[in-house]
């Protein structure tokens, strides 16, 4: 009898030990960001961190900083938001706006750039963002939440990580002349 209980409780503790850290597994890692560097032409490199993140309700979205190098020309450092096609309609003409616990907040104007080059208006569910004079003044030690303009108002909310927000400064400055 009392091998028994011994036994089961052996058999419990390992089956908790299993459910652990295989929960543990799955658990979602901090954002890490994919950096990728590519030369579009000689003398003009694309610096880019990209990372996937969910909405308040959900549905996930790629969220791309980059910067643009060019020979003779001030760089470009953007904010891309892709949301999946048919679930999200952001309206183009509002700002992003970039909060966090403390109180900051900040507005990323809307700059569709090459979004609308080869079309009339950029897709509904991409939207782009100039972050070139704000990225510096993101405070990378706390969390932050981007709160996505949507047509109908109600908005998209993203939780984005400090460690997220260390990514975007890195690549910002990536290939920035040294002064």
């Amino acid at each position: 009898m009392k091998h028994q209980r011994i036994r089961r409780l052996i058999v419990s503790r390992i089956l908790i030990l299993l459910v652990v850290s295989s929960g543990m597994m799955w658990a979602a890692p901090n954002a890490w960001a994919t950096f990728t560097q590519h030369e579009e032409k000689p003398g003009q490199i694309l610096f880019k961190a990209k990372q996937t993140l969910p909405d308040q309700e959900g549905y996930s979205w790629q969220v791309i900083v980059f910067r643009q190098v060019y020979p003779g020309r001030q760089d470009d450092v953007y904010l891309r938001l892709v949301g999946f096609p048919g679930m999200v309609a952001i309206a183009h003409d509002q700002p992003l706006v970039l909060r966090n616990k403390k109180g900051d907040s900040f507005l990323a104007q809307p700059d569709p750039g090459e979004l609308t080059k080869n079309r009339i208006s950029p897709d509904f569910h991409v939207g782009q963002y100039r972050l070139e004079e704000l990225v510096a003044q993101l405070n990378p030690t706390v969390d932050w939440q981007a709160v996505i303009p949507t047509q109908n108002q109600k908005g998209r909310v993203l939780n984005i990580p400090s460690t997220l927000i260390q990514e975007w400064q890195i690549t910002a400055s990536m290939g920035a002349p040294k002064g």
